[in-house]
């Protein structure tokens, strides 16, 4: 059973991330770049909460390997759940240190210096923002094989 859905969405996440725009025309924004990455980290969750019924129901072979694939899910959403928190934590900060940067670079803002250290902060920001990123589109990468072995599983 394989959910296409979520592939598809998973696709345009992870290229919509990494280049900072969607498949097609217009770019995607960050709000909806967001509720796509809430929707696969939440379809997988529903997927593992799906997959352990169906397990002690018996529905789903009750296996060593079976018990691996979906403990290793409920990891995976564990994982990705915290590399998106830690994404838009990180979003957060760079853009307040933006805001701050707009008012120490303002003529009436302070000396070059503080205009300077601001910057600075912009540039520190923007690293973790790129980092989390990396790291949030390995974790739901990984989300997503997780989810199709999960969905393969008899």
């Amino acid at each position: 059973m394989r959910n296409h859905k979520l592939e598809t969405l998973l696709v345009t996440l992870i290229v919509g991330i990494s280049l900072g725009s969607s498949i097609g025309c217009a770019p995607k924004t960050a709000a909806t770049a967001n509720r796509d990455i809430t929707m696969v980290i939440a379809s997988a969750g529903a997927a593992a909460a799906q997959a352990e019924v169906a397990y002690n129901n018996k529905t789903i072979d009750q296996t060593t390997t079976n018990r691996t694939v979906i403990n290793d899910l409920g990891n995976g959403y564990e994982q990705a759940r915290i590399a998106f928190q830690a994404y838009l934590n990180a979003e957060a900060a760079y853009q307040i240190s933006e805001n701050l940067q707009i008012g120490a670079c303002s003529p009436n803002g302070g000396s070059a210096s503080t205009c300077q250290t601001a910057t600075a902060q912009v540039n520190t920001a923007n690293a973790q923002v790129q980092q989390a990123s990396t790291k949030l589109n390995e974790a739901v990468s990984a989300l997503s094989t997780k989810t199709k072995q999960v969905q393969s599983l008899k």
